[in-house]
């Protein structure tokens, strides 16, 4: 009599799953599937949304696109040379930029990129993101002059950012970020930077205090080409 009470409530207050005949494969298969779905159905979404943007008036724009556009516009205005004429960047330069932000695509749409990663992979045009990019260039290529543009115009448009660069050097490390600081005071200028200012530079850090009052900092070090 026990056991048939016992039996009667359990029922009653419980669901009860039989897995005598399920198994193993059968049960991640299904979660698998659950999560596929889930996947594809905010890749429909996104491209709706993307879809959507050129017919829809005041749509909000995301702070990260802000972000990318004015990084663009620094990178192609805001630098000069030593003779103080404006550098125009090559077409492998151009390229290396574009590589570069979107390997860095995360830390420029900082808090918006968590619930938005579908939209923001599709506009750029890419299927899954990827943080390491493989730059192979000659000898006076300008490579070293990429990299600094790349990191004085990042320094400026992304708050509460930090950049480590590891050089084959103690001596190539500090060269590059002299270039770095150089290219600075010349983004600085270009943006009217009113609202920037250098609070710390030594041989091997530039910090520079945003107007959102968060700090932004490049460090360069030596580092080692030996592979352990």
């Amino acid at each position: 009599m026990r056991s048939r009470t016992y039996d009667a409530l359990t029922a009653q207050q419980f669901m009860v799953l039989d897995t005598a005949g399920m198994v193993y494969e059968r049960i991640l298969g299904y979660f698998e599937d659950q999560c596929k779905q889930d996947k594809e159905q905010r890749q429909i979404i996104a491209k709706r949304h993307i879809a959507s943007q050129p017919r829809m008036q005041n749509n909000r724009q995301f702070q990260g696109d802000i972000r990318v556009q004015r990084l663009r516009n620094l990178l192609e205005y805001g630098f000069k040379d030593d003779q103080g004429k404006r550098i125009i960047r090559s077409k492998e330069q151009r390229e290396l930029h574009e590589v570069y932000i979107r390997s860095c695509l995360p830390k420029i749409y900082q808090f918006e990129w968590e619930d938005n990663q579908e939209r923001i992979l599709t506009k750029f045009g890419l299927t899954k993101l990827q943080q390491e990019a493989l730059v192979i260039m000659p000898r006076r290529a300008g490579k070293t002059w990429s990299m600094a543009m790349f990191i004085a115009a990042m320094l400026l448009v992304c708050s509460d950012i930090e950049i480590s660069v590891f050089a084959t050097g103690q001596r190539t490390a500090g060269k590059l970020l002299k270039i770095v600081g150089k290219f600075q005071k010349h983004v600085l200028e270009y943006a009217g930077g009113d609202q920037y200012k250098i609070i710390h530079q030594n041989q091997e850090n530039i910090t520079l205090l945003g107007p959102d009052k968060t700090e932004r900092t490049c460090g360069c070090y030596p580092g080692s080409v030996q592979v352990s």
